[in-house]
C-alpha cells in the first residue's frame, strides 16, 4: 500500500480537506488516527488497536444476480465471518495485550491472529498528527473537547 504525504497545508498550517484525501485509502487513514490516539493517550491506561478481517464471505452482494455464481469462490478466497472477527475479539478479550497499545492484528485464513507490520508511511509520527490536527479543525474540535486529561 502506498501513501501519498499530506503535501498541500491551508494557511494555518492544517491539511486541507483535498491532500487528506492524498492519503488514498480509508484503511490508511484508520492507521494513521489508531497510532496517533495511542501516542496521545500514554500513560493513560487505555489501549488502542488496529485491527483488519481481511477478505471475508459475509452476504453483503446478496442482492447482486451473481451473487449465488461465485458462492463456490468466496468459500474457497475468503474468511468465514468469525475468524473476521478474531482480530477484534482477541484484542478486547487477550489478558497478554495487557499494558500493550498502539499494534495492528489481522488473522490468517485459518483464524491464526497475529501482530501486523503496517506499511512505513503509516507509522508515520508526522504524517500521523497532521491528519489529525486536520480532522479536529473540520470538526471545529480540539482535544480539549475529547480527550480525557486534556
Amino acid at each position: 500500500m502506498v501513501s501519498t504525504p499530506i503535501k498541500s497545508l491551508s494557511d494555518s498550517g492544517v491539511p486541507t480537506v483535498r491532500s487528506v484525501w492524498n492519503l488514498q485509502t480509508e484503511l490508511q487513514a484508520n492507521l494513521h488516527f489508531t497510532y496517533e490516539l495511542s501516542r496521545r493517550l500514554t500513560g493513560q491506561q487505555i489501549a488502542v488497536f488496529g485491527v483488519t478481517p481481511g477478505m471475508v464471505n459475509t452476504q453483503l452482494g446478496r442482492f447482486n444476480w451473481w451473487y449465488g455464481l461465485v458462492a463456490p469462490l468466496r468459500a474457497l478466497l475468503l474468511r468465514s465471518p468469525a475468524i473476521g472477527a478474531a482480530p477484534s475479539v482477541h484484542c478486547a478479550t487477550s489478558i497478554d495485550l495487557e499494558g500493550v497499545t498502539g499494534k495492528y492484528f489481522g488473522a490468517s485464513k485459518h483464524g491464526l491472529v497475529q501482530e501486523v507490520v503496517s506499511s512505513t508511511a503509516s507509522r508515520n509520527q508526522t504524517l500521523n498528527k497532521q491528519l489529525w490536527e486536520c480532522s479536529n479543525s473540520l470538526l471545529g474540535k480540539t482535544d480539549a473537547d475529547w480527550m480525557p486529561g486534556s
